[in-house]
């Protein structure tokens, strides 16, 4: 099967107090199998909004929420805490990611793969036949 990619970001305003979570939906041209997919970061940019503190935490980090034939609904998950312990500082930034999924099967490939899972020995028969 055939292998898509698409890729997306997710901004986060300046903020404080609590994680920040930011949810994107990533569209897909053509059907994919829902049940071959994943996420991953390819990159991103936390910093501190009003000025420079030591670094206590950093979480970068994308899920998967819902997943269709056509879209993926991630999730992106974003701190930045000072040395203090508190989340009291603002902080911005944005994730890059990209998710990967597999093409779903066209009504010939089904069509195809079924036959042969079922009938396996005339399709070797037949293979055989041709060659010689």
């Amino acid at each position: 099967m055939a292998l898509l990619m698409e890729t997306f970001q997710i901004n986060f305003d300046p903020s404080k107090g609590e994680e920040q979570n930011e949810p994107e939906t990533v569209i897909f041209d053509q059907d994919i199998n829902p049940q071959n997919v994943e996420v991953t970061v390819s990159g991103f940019e936390a910093k501190y909004s009003d000025k420079d503190h030591e670094l206590l935490e950093l979480k970068v980090d994308t899920s998967i929420t819902e997943k269709t034939t056509r879209s993926v609904k991630v999730m992106g998950s974003f701190l930045l805490r000072d040395s203090s312990g508190n989340i009291d500082d603002r902080y911005e930034g944005f994730i890059k990611g990209v998710v990967f999924a597999e093409m779903a099967e066209t009504p010939e490939e089904v069509l195809t793969v079924t036959a042969l899972r079922q009938f396996p020995q005339a399709w070797l028969s037949l293979a055989l036949k041709a060659k010689a």
